[in-house]
């Protein structure tokens, strides 16, 4: 019997992230959903990368001030 944790994985397969190149379950929990895409509207990189260099940028401009 599959675990129901598995069940996504199974539906969705993994994506590589192109920042941190894990391979993480294909769908809008880790990947960020853009409808202008194409085969699978989910961007290349994950939230947490995305999360991260956001952050970076925040803090980068706010010291600039």
């Amino acid at each position: 019997m599959i675990a129901p944790e598995e069940y996504e994985y199974l539906l969705f397969g993994t994506k590589l992230c192109a920042t941190c190149e894990r391979s993480l379950p294909a769908n809008s929990d880790f990947f960020v959903v853009d409808k202008w895409r194409g085969r699978n509207a989910l961007k290349s990189e994950c939230r947490a990368c995305k999360a991260a260099k956001s952050r970076a940028s925040y803090l980068r401009r706010k010291v600039a001030s």
